[in-house]
């Protein structure tokens, strides 16, 4: 949690940022995607996740930018023990980009984020119990903007990043962008 409020704390950071016309922000939803493991298997949960991010264009070609993501509150069911987890995360962004047309643009991006995650299970005999856990690990993806106008745009974003016990946590969205 406390790399989270850093990651978020450097948004402050970006508000001098303005001036310069290159301050971009944006925010979207899509599907978030985790597997985890689980002993001998593995458990897939998907739900509905949102993304709000704030970045600077430093060259025509790079960008940095600050996200966070809240993959929202997804379940699963073992046998007779049910599972709701929840996941957030705080990443910081280094973001390539290629102009295709004057409105289309490729992305390729490669962070670190910090996450804060929690695994509540219920098997219907014992209380429930709930695992907590927090890091900081690697993340990379893709993404693919049109620019509506010289301001607005949408981008369609894929993030995966590396967590603890999880073998693969992807976030596919649809986001908004106005540049300032």
């Amino acid at each position: 949690m406390k790399g989270i409020l850093v990651c978020l704390s450097l948004l402050l950071l970006a508000v001098p940022a303005t001036a310069a016309g290159k301050l971009y922000v944006g925010a979207g939803a899509g599907k978030s995607s985790a597997e985890l493991e689980g002993g001998s298997s593995q458990i897939d949960f998907d739900d509905t996740g949102y993304i709000g991010y704030v970045g600077y264009r430093v060259m025509r070609n790079f960008s940095a930018e600050l996200s966070y993501a809240d993959f929202g509150s997804p379940d699963a069911t073992v046998g007779t023990t049910s599972l709701d987890a929840k996941l957030k995360i705080a990443a910081l962004w280094a973001v390539g980009v290629l102009t295709l047309t004057p409105n289309v643009e490729l992305y390729g991006r490669l962070g670190y984020g910090a996450w804060d995650s929690s695994v509540e299970v219920r098997d219907g005999v014992n209380p429930p119990s709930t695992t907590d856990a927090d890091g900081t690990d690697l993340a990379w993806g893709a993404g693919l903007g049109y620019n509506l106008t010289p301001r607005w745009g949408i981008e369609l974003d894929w993030h995966n990043y590396e967590v603890e016990n999880a073998d693969g946590v992807d976030f596919t969205a649809l986001t908004v962008r106005y540049r300032f």
